[in-house]
């Protein structure tokens, strides 16, 4: 496919590196896990792009070794990059039947050609980062969405920058140039429509049949003239609605649900937020004040001469990565019930009210620890009776909320040989459920000794910190 850079460049000088968006007359845009999942087919859950990455030779070439069975000559190495045309030399054939260890050895060598010169390139666009190749010992599940996106948005503010000086951008610009096609009509007009061509998954495909005969003439002055005058309702917000029941089947629904996961995305020593909450209106939600953006801290890709080890360095993004399932969801979640609401007084009068209980709920979990001691609780046998019990109903029952029994034991599956209620990890897993998502959890015997430690001191805290981000977000008197 080749690339538009008029309406590359164009896009650059509307790109905010503070917030991860581009800025239209229409409001933000920018691209989400949504339109790397469609457009590209990567996944977005998984474990996150990160490890340790070496500089010296030598121990490169023992991994190699290792995994390929085939090691670079030195002068191919450059530093800490690998020249692409040593796996095409020495992968690009595969006999027929091949043994075991050869496919093996021929499907690492493929993806790291893939990722290098696709997925997550760099300015030389003939090399690749030589740490790559250690992701392919096991095939683990990678989250590469995210890490391209993360790549995506480091090469966009690196261009928009100019401090940097940098006069060649790199990263997944095919990503880009579809992303803005789908929204907008810019640059020179597509002759073949989307409708004459067959719905493809991912649809990189149908677009590069789309743009196989396009020409692209468009300047860098016209790509400004069309966004300067572009009309504030032609932004196309969701243009993926026309094909929801096929995407729908080609992505699996953990992966979709992380769409709306306002989480911090890594790639080794690129970590980027993906700002979802300032582009609401991409999800199909009215899009309120945006809070407070977080600063974004940002490390050059300069190759020390140590090795480093990113998963330590960045263990605070890492840790957020790894919490992607409740990080701004709730929040988004909420928007789009309060937005159904039809009578703004209602709804203010609800807002109210769950201000009121928030408050409740922080002062109790503030006071917690002085009126109940929490590690009794934790470490308690089945034989305390009541204790737990007592501490929990009223803790819930001083916000406004019912009485935690029922959600456990009257709605879903009662625990098993717990018939007597006091085992305090059973209160909490349930409280913990319904503070988070207002529903029953269920749970099996064997889970009760995980959630002594992993609710009351996890789940339990975020969830808090997550209800005063939201409300404080709001900013409603």
């Amino acid at each position: 496919m080749k690339i538009d850079h008029a309406l590359i460049s164009g896009l650059i000088e509307r790109w905010r590196p503070e917030t991860n968006t581009f800025h239209f007359l229409g409001g933000e845009a920018t691209v989400t896990l949504e339109d790397v999942a469609y457009i590209y087919g990567l996944p977005i859950d998984g474990l996150a792009v990160t490890g340790l990455v070496w500089s010296r030779w030598m121990i490169l070439e023992e991994t190699f070794l290792d995994l390929l069975g085939v090691a670079p000559d030195p002068s191919e190495f450059q530093a800490g990059q690998i020249n692409l045309k040593w796996f095409h030399d020495n992968f690009k054939d595969l006999q027929k039947r091949p043994p075991q260890a050869v496919e093996i050895r021929h499907t690492r060598a493929y993806l790291f050609h893939l990722v290098s010169s696709q997925i997550c390139t760099n300015t030389s666009g003939s090399r690749g980062n030589a740490y790559w190749i250690e992701l392919f010992e096991d095939f683990k599940p990678y989250a590469w969405g995210p890490a391209c996106l993360a790549n995506l948005y480091r090469s966009l503010t690196r261009a928009s920058r100019i401090k940097d000086r940098v006069k060649t951008i790199t990263g997944p610009l095919q990503l880009l140039q579809i992303w803005a096609y789908l929204r907008m009509s810019i640059g020179r007009s597509i002759s073949k429509n989307m409708e004459d061509i067959q719905l493809e998954f991912p649809l990189f495909k149908m677009w590069e049949e789309r743009l196989k005969d396009h020409h692209i003439l468009t300047n860098v002055g016209e790509v400004r003239r069309q966004l300067d005058t572009q009309d504030v309702d032609s932004f196309d917000w969701q243009p993926y609605d026309q094909y929801d029941d096929e995407l729908a089947a080609c992505v699996n629904e953990v992966d979709r649900f992380l769409f709306r996961s306002a989480v911090s995305m890594i790639n080794y020593m690129v970590v980027e937020r993906h700002n979802v909450d300032r582009v609401l209106k991409q999800f199909g939600l009215n899009q309120h004040v945006p809070p407070p953006f977080h600063p974004i801290v940002r490390v050059e890709k300069k190759l020390s001469k140590r090795a480093i080890n990113y998963e330590r360095k960045y263990a605070q993004p890492i840790e957020d990565w790894n919490n992607r399932a409740i990080f701004l969801d709730w929040q988004l979640e909420s928007f789009e019930k309060l937005e159904k609401m039809a009578d703004p007084s209602q709804m203010n009068r609800f807002v109210k009210s769950m201000q009121r209980k928030v408050e409740m709920f922080k002062k109790a979990w503030s006071s917690s620890f002085v009126s109940f001691n929490v590690e009794n609780c934790i470490n308690s046998t089945f034989d305390e009776k009541g204790k737990a019990v007592e501490f929990l109903q009223k803790k819930f029952l001083d916000i406004g909320w019912c009485d935690p029994v029922f959600y456990t034991f009257e709605i879903g599956n009662p625990n098993p040989q717990q018939d007597n209620n006091c085992d305090c990890s059973i209160f909490t897993m349930a409280n913990a459920e319904h503070v988070a998502y207002r529903r029953a959890i269920e749970y099996t015997q064997a889970d009760i000794w995980y959630y002594r430690q992993k609710i009351v001191t996890d789940i339990y805290q975020k969830q808090k910190q997550l209800y005063s981000y939201f409300f404080e977000s709001q900013n409603v008197s």
